[in-house]
């Protein structure tokens, strides 16, 4: 695999590993033409292993150029099983309104129960072969985790804004040509930090933390950024306020526990990080126009 070593790049990497330790998936970008780009980080070692075997390494690249075919031809996500019996989810990298690369999330194994929501193409049992006749292959393939459809679902919103306007940005031509020693493509980069970067790691933050709820006070204190600044960038990238799209995210929180818990509704609040049982009462309710309790109902006699 390729690597990226310019330092322009430190930032991509960055992002990666942040990812990373949040989600536990590997991630990396494939462009059109098969080139990959990834930290060492960001790929479990049975990824990497299998790049040290020629045939095993043709039959990954075959896998994953089917992949970008079935996204070039429209999909705006494309989750299957690939060789291996390793789950990803391709992402398009949309770049002036062209495909110019995909983004691989995943490389885990699934629970058998699973399986049967995932798109099996004609990878899919490719390579098992070689992983029952290779025990140091096989030791790195029991070492990947397993996950469920429902902890890799509750990723997607991220991973989501991550392929369709984080990474694009990151890889505009402009900002990635090496050729270009300027001033001006260092200040391209710094901003770049200071905004592509930061609104990614607070989106993870507040999307993953479900026990705390943050004030815009909390971010800046934690990001050493102004609250002004921060809330800002919630406009120019989300096109809403801070506190609109942090609401949206703690009743997104709160409906799997109303639909599938015992607990009560005071009960759910304080779980999803909210000390004021009222003020979440009057967020549900502006946001899905019913209360909590008739919300319930509805999933009770439906």
């Amino acid at each position: 695999m390729g690597e990226f070593k310019e330092n322009s790049l430190a930032i991509w990497e960055e992002m990666q590993s942040e990812l990373v330790k949040l989600t536990g998936l590997s991630i990396y970008i494939v462009s059109n033409t098969l080139q990959y780009f990834y930290s060492k980080e960001v790929c479990n070692k049975f990824c990497r292993e299998v790049f040290n075997h020629k045939s095993l390494e043709n039959l990954w690249k075959d896998e994953e150029s089917y992949a970008i075919k079935r996204i070039r031809h429209g999909k705006s996500k494309y989750p299957y099983i690939g060789a291996f019996g390793l789950a990803k989810i391709a992402f398009p990298i949309i770049i002036n309104e062209q495909h110019q690369a995909t983004l691989f999330v995943g490389v885990v194994r699934l629970k058998e129960c699973d399986k049967m929501f995932w798109d099996k193409n004609k990878f899919s049992d490719a390579g098992l072969y070689y992983i029952q006749e290779n025990t140091a292959l096989k030791n790195l393939y029991l070492k990947i985790p397993i996950f469920t459809t429902e902890e890799i679902r509750k990723l997607l919103k991220i991973l989501k804004i991550f392929s369709s306007q984080i990474v694009p940005k990151l890889l505009d031509e402009r900002l990635l040509n090496h050729s270009k020693k300027s001033s001006s493509f260092k200040n391209n980069l710094d901003d770049l930090e200071t905004t592509k970067e930061v609104i990614f790691r607070i989106s993870i933050r507040l999307k993953l933390e479900t026990k705390k709820y943050y004030t815009l006070e909390d971010l800046s204190e934690e990001f050493n950024l102004s609250k002004y600044y921060i809330s800002n960038l919630f406009k120019e990238y989300f096109g809403m306020s801070f506190k609109k799209y942090y609401t949206k995210i703690k009743i997104d929180h709160s409906l799997p526990l109303l639909k599938n818990s015992k607990l009560n509704n005071s009960q759910i609040a304080f779980a999803i990080g909210f000390k004021n049982t009222n003020y979440f009462y009057t967020l549900f309710k502006k946001t899905m126009h019913c209360t909590p309790t008739e919300f319930r109902k509805t999933i009770t006699y439906s």
